[in-house]
């Protein structure tokens, strides 16, 4: 009885601990996955606004399109961005406020002073900088992106020819 009464305390252990359980680790994993369509959402309103500031807000079908995520992880990005006011329904479509523009041109200044980093420093081919800066742009801070841009020489452009956002 004690075996199995510690077998059945471990296996409780494994998928339920706070810390290190699977249930804890797949939600985890699962809030990442939103928090990345969640600012890939925002850089996909930034660049739209950026290339055409006139333009229609961006629908519902062409961000599905756009980004990589499953259509159920991009609603419940949708719906956080929604709730923390960082973007608005308008038109059909969805558009930045003005916190969400901050916060968008944040992440689109990581990204692009991380290709201009890499493009420089590094020497790495044009066609290669950007999937490397997909992943980077979720982790650079205040702080590192104003470390990127010291070492570039405060650069304008990265390596495609697109301005680089200046800090806010």
């Amino acid at each position: 009885m004690m075996a199995l009464a510690s077998g059945g305390l471990f296996l409780l252990a494994l998928i339920a601990g706070p810390r290190y359980g699977l249930l804890r680790r797949s939600w985890d994993h699962l809030w990442w996955q939103v928090q990345v369509a969640a600012d890939d959402i925002l850089g996909v309103l930034f660049r739209q606004a950026e290339s055409a500031p006139a333009g229609p807000p961006v629908s519902w079908k062409q961000l599905t399109e756009l980004l990589s995520h499953s259509r159920w992880i991009i609603a419940l990005a949708r719906r956080r961005l929604e709730r923390a006011t960082l973007i608005q329904s308008q038109a059909g479509g969805w558009e930045l406020t003005d916190a969400g523009r901050t916060r968008a041109q944040e992440l689109v200044r990581s990204h692009r002073l991380w290709e201009a980093f890499l493009a420089q420093r590094f020497r790495v081919p044009e066609g290669r900088v950007h999937a490397s800066a997909e992943k980077v742009e979720h982790y650079l801070g205040e702080s590192l992106r104003g470390q990127l841009a010291d070492e570039l020489q405060q650069s304008t452009e990265d390596p495609h020819g697109r301005a680089i956002p200046p800090e806010r």
